[in-house]
């Protein structure tokens, strides 16, 4: 069976031999969890991901996951799901990433951390995209590791782990955002594998329905 047959009404946007670059995705939580989803619905066959934790059961509000799931590890759970809904299913690494790529094309990070993005845009070796997202509000930055242009511009927008705001545990995720952030990703990869040129940031607001590139 010909599973690029299912891909028949996006080959005009991006065809399915276009996406078989290695992707990598730190964190299978709010970001990562919806983006690979994403990613293997829309035709990429070699996608890992690496996440350590186990689900929580206040997870299954905004997460990939159900509240029967608690207690199983993330990476292995989101990969059970996706081999139901997606023909390609991920790679599914069961520990947290641990300083180092192999041969990523395309590195997404979906951590909280600004210290462990800093790290895994230094590891980097090609695209590097960082989602960040809190409530109604979300920021994407797609770099060129390779460009020193664009690695300038990154480190312009990080800062101090203790500068980090508080968020009210009640207000920090949403499923619709996280839909919303995992979509614009597969967009900047269809981008990249299409030879275009992404955008370096994209900055979306809920609560004003307004998209800044």
């Amino acid at each position: 069976m010909d599973k690029k047959i299912a891909f028949l009404r996006q080959e005009g946007i991006i065809h399915p031999d276009k996406l078989g670059m290695t992707i990598g995705i730190v964190g299978a939580g709010s970001v990562g969890g919806w983006t690979a989803l994403a990613l293997s619905k829309m035709g990429c066959s070699n996608v890992a991901v690496w996440d350590g934790d186990e689900v929580a059961e206040h997870n299954a509000g905004s997460q990939i996951f159900k509240m029967a799931d608690s207690e199983r590890p993330k990476v292995e759970v989101l990969k059970e799901k996706l081999s139901l809904l997606t023909e390609f299913p991920i790679i599914a690494i069961n520990s947290f990433w641990d300083g180092g790529f192999a041969s990523e094309n395309i590195v997404i990070s979906a951590v909280d951390s600004i210290d462990t993005r800093k790290r895994l845009s230094e590891s980097c070796g090609g695209w590097f995209i960082d989602a960040r997202m809190a409530g109604n509000a979300l920021e994407i930055y797609c770099i060129d590791t390779r460009s020193p242009e664009d690695v300038a511009f990154y480190e312009s927008t990080l800062f101090p782990e203790e500068e980090t705001l508080p968020i009210a545990c009640s207000g920090r995720s949403v499923v619709y955002n996280v839909f919303v952030c995992g979509g614009l990703i597969a967009d900047l990869v269809a981008k990249i594998a299409n030879g275009e040129k992404p955008p370096r940031e994209i900055l979306f607001d809920f609560q004003n329905l307004t998209l800044f590139k």
